[in-house]
């Protein structure tokens, strides 16, 4: 009996010591935890599948970021230089006016008492007109830059018309004349100027749709130019019998052309625009567009003066009387001398305008 169980003891000491072995086997070779359920592998299995999936959309978000980032610059929100191009038209501001410069008419219809007038002010600024605009500027960041304006005015016409109409009725003798005559004189101003204007710019750095102001200086070079013609026609006819005693389609034409230029022009602008992305490096743009200036210039010039056809150059006025010269303080003299130019005081005239640029932006 004690032989039996002798036996049996040493066969369970032997049966555990191959189990003990087989777990040591087992934990250095073939698994990474013997005791490891199947459960517990699919949970680590499926926690690293998780772990690679969160660093592509990180990834994905990085990328995301940059296209982001590459299509603010089209709108110069994140920075950088850029230059931009487009067309305005603008409207006159800081109206003014000029004594002589009103729209006029006038009615005669009898030979003993005085003509009925009517007579408007006109108000104009020599600042309404197409502007062709372009712009080099730098953007710190998304938020703030400044930028180099240039502009070319193509001023529009301002004009004034002086209309004298006569229908009169005269008994000479034995007959009765009826006079029937028309004056006409249209002056007419506009202006044309090279503008420059630093400005600096206040952006909101919003993506796709970027508004933004820009306010500054305006510094313009240019010119402006006055024309003034005269057109006159009569007719007098017998009343007794029918016959035309006179008639004449031009009893006096006139044509002068003035050109005032010289000295420098300076004032303020302000904008409010909006940029539309278009792709990375270009954006379209719509501004509202104010200045507020005024140009005094230093000399005119009669470029042309006709009348009746025939050339007033030299034979009514000099060489020198062509010019005149304009200047802040004048000291009167009693010596008249036909062969100096004349001299007048100093006049602003107003190049104000509001109006509206469209064009394109382009990002470097």
């Amino acid at each position: 009996m004690k032989k039996i169980y002798f036996l049996l003891f040493l066969g369970m000491f032997m049966i555990n010591n191959t189990f003990s072995q087989m777990s040591f086997k087992g934990n250095s070779t073939q698994k990474s935890a013997f005791d490891l359920t199947e459960k517990k592998l699919n949970m680590l299995n499926n926690k690293n599948l998780d772990t690679k999936v969160l660093i592509t959309a990180e990834e994905n978000d990085m990328m995301a970021k940059r296209r982001r980032s590459s299509r603010s610059r089209g709108s110069s929100s994140e920075g950088g230089l850029y230059a931009s191009f487009g067309l305005g038209y603008g409207l006159g501001l800081g109206s003014q006016n000029i004594d002589g410069f009103t729209d006029q008419t006038s009615t005669k219809t009898s030979t003993t008492l005085p003509a009925s007038t009517t007579e408007d002010q006109i108000n104009f600024s020599l600042g309404k007109g197409l502007c062709i605009n372009g712009a080099f500027g730098y953007m710190i960041n998304g938020n703030l830059g400044f930028e180099l304006g240039f502009s070319y005015l193509i001023g529009g016409k301002n004009t004034a018309t002086n209309t004298e109409n006569e229908n009169t009725t005269e008994t000479i003798v034995t007959y009765t004349t009826n006079t029937i005559k028309k004056n006409e004189t249209v002056t007419t101003y506009n202006a044309s100027m090279f503008r420059l204007s630093p400005s600096v710019i206040i952006s909101s750095g919003m993506e796709g749709i970027n508004p933004y102001a820009k306010f500054g200086m305006t510094i313009g070079f240019g010119s402006f130019y006055k024309e003034a013609s005269e057109n006159g026609s009569k007719r007098v006819i017998n009343k007794n019998s029918g016959i035309l005693l006179y008639d004449s389609t031009t009893i006096s034409s006139s044509l002068r052309k003035d050109q005032y230029s010289g000295g420098v022009a300076i004032g303020f602008n302000a904008t409010l625009g909006c940029a539309f992305t278009v792709s990375d490096n270009i954006s379209i743009f719509a501004e509202f567009n104010m200045i507020n200036m005024s140009y005094s210039p230093t000399m005119s010039e009669v470029t042309e003066y006709n009348e009746n056809g025939v050339n007033q150059i030299p034979s009514s006025i000099t060489a020198a009387q062509k010019q005149t010269y304009y200047y802040d303080t004048l000291t009167s003299s009693t010596t008249f001398d036909p062969n100096a130019s004349p001299i007048a005081l100093k006049q602003s005239f107003s190049f104000g305008s509001i109006g509206l640029n469209i064009g394109m932006k382009i990002s470097f």
